[in-house]
């Protein structure tokens, strides 16, 4: 039973961890990226092309998080549990293509962090 008991303790230790983690990300994310739109094609070459939010590798950082905390239990509330999965559809449905990126885009971005980072607090 004391196994048990462990092992319990050593996945909520660890839901911990990637709560904390990913609440410090998801932080980052909101507070450090550019919600710019460059004028012109972003490439690897840009001026700060990492610190744009409109790059696809952005999208799929913060919804590859959401996927994380979705799976493991960590997020249970309902209303950020739906709203963490409509990110997840938008994502596969209707975001596919980052030169696309329209300030609508990262508006969502910014709205699905800061329920993020409202629910981990």
């Amino acid at each position: 039973m004391r196994i048990l008991e462990n092992h319990i303790e050593n996945l909520d230790e660890e839901r911990e961890k990637i709560k904390q983690k990913y609440l410090q990300d998801f932080i980052d994310f909101r507070n450090d990226y550019l919600d710019d739109l460059p004028a012109e094609k972003l490439l690897l070459h840009h001026p700060n092309y990492y610190l744009y939010k409109c790059r696809m590798n952005f999208f799929i950082g913060v919804a590859g998080r959401i996927s994380r905390l979705l799976e493991h239990g960590i997020i249970t509330d309902e209303i950020v549990t739906r709203k963490g999965q409509e990110f997840l559809k938008y994502m596969r449905e209707d975001h596919p293509n980052p030169e696309l990126s329209k300030k609508e885009d990262i508006d969502k971005v910014n709205e699905i962090l800061d329920v993020m980072i409202a629910a981990l607090s």
